[in-house]
């Protein structure tokens, strides 16, 4: 079942019927322990992390916890990407919105996008927006979930004649490297950071190796009972061989041995319907409990 629509407070998480199967022993997602606070501030803290590897390379990148959420800056690079707020835990206000926008002004920031749920979108939202001169733009991003129980049970038979392994050190830049180049963002700085985050602890990277060629990455983040997949991509040559099956695979089982609960990750909203990262996180048994829509404004 996609759920694409969050309810107004998290305790009504049960009420959107994200997948009831999908938690286990006919739970609710709320009833089996979802936090959407707990995910967001997952979220948050990915770029807290980036930022944080970045600065020695002077980049500019910052990442700013307020209203909730995060709020990145890159003045330097004119990119939606590099300089957005996202990540609220909670309802933001006219005054959040503000004291949001308000940052992006004081890096010198010309353009920049929130990223909102529902949960962060009171009844006001589209007043607020408006008055602060934000527009809706197209796309989004779906927030995905399962317990991990769940998606190692549904990716127990996945296969590939591709070598997964967890990233070592020496491979780190050239797994970076790959990562930014599949996804046709080649920056030193991001190469730079990617790298330097595998260093931090809960996070991880992972390859699929055709010999001493990278087919294909993924990266993992652990945050106490959240463990969340990011940057999963395969180089054009080697898709539809399974290496994203197996890279969940690989990754939900490391989150179970850190003991983590929940395995989430976000995938962008397409016009066709489900691109084919979403569709991987379905058939490993995650389920879209909410959709983030995109915002933007400029100076």
């Amino acid at each position: 079942m996609e759920v694409t629509d969050f309810p107004s407070t998290e305790a009504d998480l049960s009420s959107t019927g994200a997948g009831s199967s999908s938690a286990g022993a006919g739970l609710s997602f709320t009833e089996a322990g979802f936090s959407f606070t707990e995910a967001e501030r997952t979220d948050a803290a990915v770029w807290s992390a980036m930022a944080a590897a970045s600065m020695s390379m002077e980049a500019g990148i910052e990442a700013n916890l307020l209203a909730g959420g995060v709020v990145v800056t890159r003045p330097a690079v004119d990119s939606l990407f590099w300089n957005q707020a996202q990540s609220f835990d909670r309802e933001l206000t006219r005054e959040d919105v503000e004291a949001i926008l308000h940052r992006f002004q004081s890096r010198g920031v010309s353009k920049a996008m929130l990223k909102v749920t529902p949960v962060s979108a009171g009844d006001d939202w589209e007043n607020i927006a408006a008055a602060t001169g934000l527009s809706r733009s197209d796309g989004g991003e779906l927030k995905w979930a399962a317990p991990v129980d769940n998606v190692l049970e549904a990716v127990a038979d996945s296969r590939t004649e591709l070598r997964v392994a967890r990233v070592e050190p020496p491979d780190a830049r050239r797994w970076s490297e790959k990562m930014w180049e599949i996804f046709g963002m080649v920056d030193e700085a991001a190469i730079g950071a990617a790298t330097a985050v595998l260093d931090q602890p809960g996070w991880q990277g992972y390859s699929a190796w055709d010999g001493d060629e990278i087919a294909a990455v993924g990266l993992l983040h652990i945050r106490g009972q959240f463990a969340q997949l990011l940057s999963g991509a395969t180089a054009e040559k080697y898709r539809s061989r399974g290496a994203q099956s197996a890279l969940i695979a690989a990754r939900a089982q490391a989150a179970q041995q850190a003991g983590a609960k929940w395995i989430t990750a976000e995938t962008s909203v397409e016009p066709g319907g489900l691109n084919t990262s979403a569709r991987n996180l379905k058939r490993a048994a995650l389920t879209n409990v909410y959709k983030k829509t995109f915002w933007t404004w400029s100076a």
